[in-house]
């Protein structure tokens, strides 16, 4: 991909991410639209990726990432669908990011370590999830298993493109994981909600590249 387009796709995404997290304190629902915008930016690439290639995978990307741009409006509605959406999005990535080709061992190793970490690190705190337990359970599920993807398919096919998809799924934990640390303690600092979105953000872009 054209690396001007990048640049101008990342200093894009990046305003507009700051738009949302500087107004979110004032009128989340405002400026709710900008959270959006900034990842269906990082679709458009997705797209533009799967134009180039005209294949079914680079597709199923395209729109696990459009699923994400929905789920960030969801998510500030309900927060069950906002989980579903997000869920449905990594369904996607991970059925492309499959077909495209992806060592099985790495993808199973590197799922059982993050699922693994996930449910030690959060043990203590499924009694406060309550109905919200099974959900979130699935859905880390398939967010590990999104990450672990992009893991075998960086072992597999070793391109510079696939690393950073890699990085992007691993960005994608980590802000994930800082959610649900916030969500459990009922407690979110200004610090943590900037770096989760820079996160955020990071993972889609990176993700969609190709």
């Amino acid at each position: 991909m054209d690396s001007a387009v990048l640049i101008i796709a990342a200093v894009l995404m990046a305003v507009l991410g700051a738009v949302y997290i500087k107004g979110r304190e004032r009128n989340k629902k405002k400026v709710l639209a900008f959270k959006a915008a900034a990842t269906l930016v990082a679709d458009v690439l997705a797209v533009i990726a799967a134009i180039h290639e005209g294949t079914f995978a680079a597709w199923c990307v395209a729109v696990g990432i459009f699923l994400y741009a929905c789920a960030d409006i969801l998510l500030e509605i309900k927060f069950i669908w906002g989980i579903i959406c997000f869920g449905m999005g990594h369904f996607w990535v991970i059925a492309g990011i499959g077909m495209e080709g992806a060592s099985g061992f790495v993808t199973m190793l590197v799922f059982v370590l993050l699922y693994g970490s996930a449910l030690g690190i959060f043990y203590h705190d499924f009694g406060k999830l309550k109905q919200l337990k099974i959900p979130g359970l699935i859905y880390a599920a398939l967010l590990c298993t999104m990450c672990a993807s992009t893991f075998g398919a960086a072992f597999a096919n070793g391109t510079v493109w696939n690393w950073a998809r890699a990085a992007g799924g691993l960005c994608f934990v980590v802000s994930d994981g800082i959610i649900a640390k916030n969500f459990v303690k009922r407690s979110r600092s200004r610090l943590s909600g900037v770096v989760l979105m820079i996160l955020y953000y990071t993972a889609v872009f990176l993700l969609a590249l190709h």
